[in-house]
């Protein structure tokens, strides 16, 4: 086919001169004068304008280059069934994560898979309670060391400083 033509029935039946959207692993055209395709992890690789760029593994934002001037930057997106959050049966997750015991299919009973080890009793009441008992014996010693009387036979003044 013409050069011309090729690139006008390529470049308007898109509606434009840029992609718009394209799957990891499908490939796209650079523009005719890019010379460099930057991937997502900043690896440069050399193109020719009238070849598809195939290196599209990994999604992300591809930057199409001429020298060192950015003509376009690509999303590359993961394959959409990827995105599928539908849950799997229990018999694939078992088959998928080997030594699964319990696959939980509803919010509700997550509360009794999760804590079933490990649950004891909560150990804040006895921490504030030992807390508690030590601050008393502190206050305790503190106060009768201030009341007791000095060896002189009398009793200390805390006005005098001591």
């Amino acid at each position: 086919m013409v050069p011309f033509l090729e690139w006008a029935i390529e470049r308007w039946s898109v509606g434009g001169g840029t992609v718009g959207s394209v799957s990891a692993g499908m490939n796209f055209r650079p523009p005719a004068t890019a010379t460099l395709v930057r991937d997502p992890e900043g690896t440069e690789h050399a193109v020719d304008g009238d070849q598809p760029f195939l290196a599209t593994a990994t999604a992300g934002l591809y930057q199409v280059l001429a020298d060192d001037s950015v003509l376009d930057a690509i999303p590359v997106n993961p394959p959409a069934r990827e995105s599928d959050l539908t849950p799997a049966p229990a018999r694939e997750v078992r088959r998928a994560i080997p030594g699964t015991r319990d696959v939980v299919d509803e919010a509700s009973s997550w509360p009794r898979h999760i804590f079933r080890a490990g649950r004891g009793p909560e150990p804040w009441r006895p921490i504030a309670l030992l807390i508690l008992g030590l601050l008393i014996v502190e206050t305790v010693v503190a106060a009768s060391r201030t009341l007791r009387p000095r060896p002189g036979g009398t009793a200390p003044n805390p006005a005098a400083g001591g």
